[in-house]
Order: structure tokens, then C-alpha cells, then sequence
């Protein structure tokens, strides 16, 4: 399945929850939100995760693991709240 696939209906109890590049989620619960995510990551295959209630991105599994990594990093240096 492919994003621009996902349903969205307008007043939808459980927008559809999407993986991005990095810990973020994108909440797509209306069209424009589905066009929007698709303009900046493309229309991307998605895989539901019903554990997390999540739409995983295969496709992003190697830009998040680099960002959580960086992300590590700069928690240990900086430390984090």
C-alpha cells in the first residue's frame, strides 16, 4: 500500500499515523495532509505496525536509524529533558 492510498475521511476519530525521516509522525487525517506528506516524501509504500498503531516507511528504516544515532550523540554531549 502507498500513502496517496490511505483513507481519510474529514472528522476521523484515528487519523492515520506515518512514519517520517526521523522520530517524528506525521498525523494525515485529511487529504491536504496526504498531498502534503506525499509532495515532501513522496508516495512512499507503507506497512501498518498495529502494535505501535503506526504506518512504518521500509523505505526511511536507514535515515531514522542515522538520525537516532546522531541523535544519541548529541543527547550524551548535550544532554537531553
Amino acid at each position: 500500500m502507498r500513502v496517496s492510498e490511505l483513507v481519510v475521511v474529514v472528522g476521523m476519530m484515528n487519523p492515520h499515523r506515518v512514519e517520517t525521516q526521523s522520530d517524528a509522525i506525521a498525523i494525515l487525517s485529511n487529504e491536504f495532509q496526504v498531498n502534503s506528506f506525499v509532495d515532501q516524501f513522496g508516495d512512499v509504500a507503507v506497512e501498518f505496525d498495529k502494535d505501535a498503531n503506526v504506518w512504518r516507511v521500509p523505505e526511511f528504516a536507514a535515515a531514522i536509524e542515522r538520525y537516532n544515532e546522531a541523535k544519541t550523540l548529541d543527547c550524551q554531549k548535550w544532554g537531553s529533558e
